[in-house]
């Protein structure tokens, strides 16, 4: 996916009379829209970097889907990883809360799991560290938490789609251009 970043286009100097950049902004609004379908989204995750136009932005008044950045596993891997490793399991609770426990152990935080995310990813469970809203650790502890992931799971958190209200998040030409005059 193209990574061309939205402030690219919030910092273009626009004058009235310059058709040129108007021309240029409008190009790269449509470009970055074609990616702000729910659809896309969905078809290009996970992401190692969460791209900049999946952030909300309240100048534009944009709000993305909820991104949640984790460890996503399939239920499978869980069940492996906990036999491979002997966990203790708690057969009342299942594999997930058990998972999730030893998770908020090893990293020394609480995490929150999200089941089934998105249609896309039947049967993933991410074990969520933050979201595009909301980011409760420090960036210290989450590059801590990324290198524990690397060593102990060979992979990283990443960027999942994670609940959507509707299918298309297309920023207005109206909406970014009224954010200039403010």
């Amino acid at each position: 996916m193209n990574d061309t970043l939205l402030s690219d286009i919030e910092n273009m100097d626009l004058d009235d009379d310059d058709e040129e950049t108007l021309d240029q902004i409008r190009a790269e609004l449509k470009r970055i829209n074609e990616t702000l379908i729910l659809s896309v989204m969905e078809k290009n995750q996970p992401y190692a970097k969460l791209p900049y136009q999946y952030t909300p932005n309240r100048d534009i008044d944009h709000r993305p889907p909820v991104f949640l950045y984790g460890l996503g596993f399939t239920y499978k891997e869980v069940y492996e990883y906990i036999i491979r490793t002997r966990l203790p399991i708690s057969t009342s609770m299942g594999t997930i809360p058990d998972f999730s426990r030893y998770l908020d152990e090893l990293f020394g935080v609480e995490m929150g799991t999200m089941h089934g995310v998105p249609p896309t990813c039947r049967g993933l469970v991410v074990f969520r560290l933050r979201t595009n809203y909301y980011n409760p650790l420090p960036k210290k502890k989450m590059e801590e938490i990324a290198d524990t992931c690397d060593r102990v799971f060979q992979r990283r958190p990443m960027w999942y789609v994670g609940s959507a209200r509707k299918k298309d998040y297309r920023i207005s030409e109206s909406d970014f251009f009224r954010s200039r005059e403010l």
